[in-house]
């Protein structure tokens, strides 16, 4: 089994030509294939590519040439980024599967979310103002569905493979008659999913990289599916052309192989179809509620989150799960989106008794509501002050399984499989009339770090911007690590609030500030990583010299980028230093709770709750 290497356009079969497009290991590969006496463009590589397809089409095939016709693989930005440039030069359509088509409008297509999407992108986009983005993709005016059981447009000699997966209409083309196979991204000559071997750029098969594939399941199938037409040569989206006679036992040994990702859950690397009936779910192996948990215990989540403690049914070990607190006529409950899960069986378990916390803890006793009471809380979950009414749609369609506006009949359909809990204190459970009033008992938690750990915080966090300057000047590459490493973890937690809806519920300064924070925290990281990216002998062993030089010696790009890492860090520490200390001062950061629209004032109550009422969850 044999690769071939180049870094121009490159023979990889008879009549199928590779041009390598894209920066270093995220090089993506396009294909000009040969078809008599005209020739087709098989994907168009990164955005910003287009005049190095046309140059390398002209030194193959003569000045002024055009294709017979533009296919893609699929609609990524790696393999459609240029295509609507070119077909507008070479006033040509784009040929993409059917089920590619809505992709191609841009956006996030409800359904087909990957991990990035879920975990970056969607964040992302909610993040950046409406006008900011484009109201529709270029491609989508000039893209044409082609048969996915039949010949592509321009190769009489080939035929399309449907291969889904990767993106819904994933596709590869085949030549049967020397058993040629363009992939895609169904198979790579990399292994994108493995660190090392991606630094390395040692040729091996492998599956596409999960965290941009909608269906791993799917993916599996597609990868045995091409096995089966035993091709001779796989040339794919990444890395270099494979074959040789070892090449169909690789390829038959792949799918077995794709089963790690699997392994890890759903919710972060596939998604959950909440929305099935399914009695009870199991908790994932790999949990984000670790992550989720300690942001609230830090009081770095939303003010409506909050933390739940309760002894396992089994074993008695304490356990604790991450929950948004719902307000309903000054009231507080706890819903379950995902259904009959573990911490409901171990609140029943319990009796009810728990603890619910952020910074501090407080026992509570979780009431069940019964079924036919359900719906108007299940509805006060979904529509809860500060949310958008996309985020409130999509929340209703992907866990409860509900339209935008469900009505009552559907409400009562589904609120027999999703539990909700009343939360009281101890004392009004326990009849003691002295004891809050349970019609507006709500588990209290501080606005603000207490006293002294509050000003230990604040004085760490001012502290940042002076030791970022100092880990820059004596600390060289390992001080620019660290230093985007801390940057990094501010943009996660910022990015995680914004996604969650935070900015909704503060006043104008600690929005502008907490999307300002966003801003240099990306700045920084990227400055941070960007000289790595740029040089691959950065992560190369040298046999006379084993510290690698830096690219910061070679690249003007690489000077400016160090050049912005220590104001953008300091920007970002400055900026959470003000936040924090707006932070501190109780309710100053959040809107009024009398704001036109939101609900009305409740019962009088204890100032830790009174506020926690009227904005529908609990305060941070």
């Amino acid at each position: 089994m044999t690769a071939a290497h180049s870094s121009a356009t490159a023979l990889v079969a008879t009549g199928v030509h590779c041009l390598r497009t894209g920066p270093w290991r995220l090089a993506s590969n396009v294909y000009l294939v040969e078809s008599g006496s005209s020739w087709v463009l098989v994907d168009a590589g990164w955005p910003g590519q287009a005049s190095v397809i046309r140059s390398a089409a002209e030194s193959l095939f003569g000045r002024g040439t055009r294709p017979t016709a533009i296919l893609l693989t699929h609609v990524h930005p790696d393999h459609s980024g240029s295509a609507a440039e070119l077909a507008r030069w070479w006033h040509l359509p784009v040929h993409v599967h059917p089920a590619e088509v809505p992709q191609a409008a841009g956006g996030i297509v409800p359904g087909f979310e990957n991990p990035l999407d879920r975990v970056l992108v969607a964040p992302a986009l909610r993040l950046l103002p409406r006008r900011l983005l484009p109201d529709r993709d270029p491609l989508a005016r000039i893209v044409r569905e082609l048969d996915p059981d039949g010949c592509p447009p321009g190769l009489p000699c080939w035929r399309c493979v449907p291969a889904p997966g990767h993106t819904p209409g994933s596709l590869a083309l085949f030549r049967p008659a020397d058993r040629v196979m363009l992939t895609g991204d169904a198979i790579l000559t990399i292994d994108p999913n493995s660190l090392g071997d991606l630094l390395r750029d040692r040729p091996m098969l492998g599956g596409p990289p999960w965290i941009s594939t909608w269906n791993w399941a799917q993916a599996r199938e597609s990868v045995a599916h091409l096995a089966e037409l035993e091709p001779a040569v796989i040339a794919a989206g990444h890395g270099h052309a494979m074959t040789g006679s070892g090449l169909a036992p690789a390829l038959g040994a792949l799918a077995p192989r794709m089963h790690r990702p699997l392994r890890a859950s759903e919710g972060f690397f596939r998604g959950v179809d909440y929305a099935a009936p399914a009695r009870y779910r199991r908790p994932p192996t790999f949990r984000l509620q670790r992550l989720a948990r300690l942001l609230t215990r830090m009081g770095w989540s939303p003010g409506y989150v909050v933390n739940l403690e309760v002894p396992g049914r089994r074993t008695g070990v304490l356990r604790r799960t991450t929950l948004v607190c719902t307000g309903y006529q000054g009231r507080s409950y706890l819903v379950a989106p995902a259904g009959d899960s573990d911490w409901i069986r171990n609140v029943r378990a319990a009796g009810g008794s728990v603890v619910i916390s952020r910074r501090e803890r407080h026992p509570a006793m979780l009431v069940e509501v019964p079924p036919q009471d359900r719906p108007p809380i299940i509805r006060a979950y979904s529509h809860r002050p500060g949310r958008s009414a996309t985020a409130a749609a999509w929340e209703a369609r992907t866990c409860f399984g509900l339209g935008t506006h469900p009505s009552e009949g559907q409400l009562h359909t589904a609120a027999d499989r999703y539990p909700v809990f009343l939360i009281e204190e101890p004392e009004a459970v326990a009849g003691d009339s002295s004891g809050p009033n349970p019609a507006t008992s709500q588990a209290p938690t501080p606005a603000a770090p207490a006293g002294r750990l509050g000003t230990v915080l604040l004085v760490a966090s001012a502290a940042g911007a002076p030791l970022s300057l100092l880990a820059l000047r004596h600390l060289g590459r390992w001080g620019r690590v660290l230093v985007a490493s801390g940057c990094a973890i501010l943009f996660v937690r910022d990015t995680t609030m914004v996604a969650s809806g935070t900015p909704g519920r503060l006043r104008s300064l600690p929005r502008a500030l907490l999307v300002a924070e966003v801003a240099t925290s990306a700045t920084a990281v990227a400055t941070g990583v960007w000289p790595w990216l740029q040089d691959p002998s950065t992560t190369a062993r040298r046999r006379h010299n084993p510290c690698p030089v830096s690219p910061l010696r070679r690249h003007a790009p690489g000077r400016a980028a160090a050049a912005l890492l220590g104001p953008a860090a300091c920007a970002t520490m400055a900026i959470h230093t003000t936040r924090f200390a707006i932070y501190l001062s109780p309710g100053s950061g959040l809107r009024s709770p009398s704001r036109p629209g939101g609900p009305p004032p409740a019962a009088p109550q204890s100032a830790a709750t009174r506020g926690a009422a009227q904005r529908g969850g609990c305060v941070r």
